[in-house]
């Protein structure tokens, strides 16, 4: 199993994190960011040669300490790749997940939090039997909820899991492929 992101999702990722960052004063502005290694199984009557996907994601939230709720911007890559004797099969998503993050701060280190919104969808399915190779791509937007922690391991360390729902379909090969699934993963990240 091979899992991609796009180079353009990573790096808007990664700047989107960094401009955070940089203008979060410690006394006005909260926030997390963390980079989430998982897995999203997937439906087998649509995406048969390839029944789960790796996903990769930097997962970003930031409030102002007023703030009943922070605003979420998380970024997906989930991917699949198969081979079968000279036969390959390639499956992606690039998700971007908008919208809110309710975070709880308890005394214990454990930071709970739920959250939804929108899924920006684009899904791409590659694949080269013989000599012959096909790519086709389709977009979508739907809806998406997750539940998580994150557990500090210091003062800006944290540790956490997350569990995401995500509904979808798009149009590939004149099948319509459902998106819809849940992923599970850990991740690594800071706290500010």
């Amino acid at each position: 199993m091979k899992t991609a992101m796009p180079a353009t999702l990573l790096t808007t990722a990664l700047m989107t994190a960094s401009v955070v960052t940089a203008n979060a004063h410690a006394d006005e502005w909260t926030g997390h960011t963390s980079l989430l290694l998982g897995s999203k199984p997937i439906a087998e009557d649509d995406w048969a040669k390839n029944d789960e996907h790796g996903a990769i994601a930097i997962l970003t939230d930031v409030r102002r300490q007023s703030w009943p709720v922070s605003i979420a911007l998380d970024l997906y890559g989930t991917g699949s790749e198969r081979k079968t004797g000279g036969d390959k099969y390639e499956t992606y998503t690039a998700e971007a997940h908008l919208g809110l993050r309710k975070v709880f701060d308890y005394d214990t280190g454990f930071q709970p939090y739920f959250g939804g919104g929108i899924a920006l969808i684009n899904a791409e399915q590659k694949s080269r039997v013989g000599s012959v190779s096909e790519s086709e791509e389709d977009q979508t937007t739907s809806f998406w909820v997750s539940v998580g922690t994150y557990y500090s391991l210091g003062k800006s360390v944290t540790v956490g899991a997350d569990i995401r729902y995500v509904d979808g379909e798009v149009t590939l090969d004149n099948s319509d492929i459902d998106l819809s699934g849940t992923t599970t993963g850990l991740s690594l990240g800071y706290h500010w």
